[in-house]
């Protein structure tokens, strides 16, 4: 229970720096950014801290308004060569049975959760 609270305050807190740096270069305030998406600015700010976790709907919203992919955000803390290796995984993915496909989910989800369990 306690890597998953990490974990999620981890992208939360990835989520809210890359919206930040990706609202900067564009040269937007708070403001203009909740202005153009309809969210408020006090629930962007909250969001762009760490604070609390958007909505997949409020997430959109901001992608699509700064014009960036959603793989921008999601794998934002990400380097290249990890991008590269979890694009190679998900089409491996794409390739197996249902099953399968459960199988090495579960997988990966408990060696992933034993390796934070191990570093914390």
């Amino acid at each position: 229970m306690v890597e998953v609270i990490y974990m999620a305050k981890k992208i939360t807190e990835v989520l809210g720096k890359t919206i930040r740096k990706e609202r900067k270069e564009r040269n937007l305030t708070q403001q203009d950014l909740a202005d153009k998406t309809g969210i408020s600015r006090r629930h962007i700010a909250n969001i762009e801290s760490g604070k609390i976790n958007a909505s997949f709907e409020v997430v959109l919203a901001i992608v699509k308004e700064l014009n960036i992919s959603l793989d921008n955000i999601i794998y934002a803390d990400l380097n290249d060569n990890y991008k590269i290796e979890l694009q190679k995984m998900a089409v491996q993915l794409s390739m197996c049975q249902d099953n399968q496909k459960q199988i090495a989910l579960k997988t990966i989800d408990f060696m992933l959760s034993e390796f934070i369990a191990a570093n914390h």
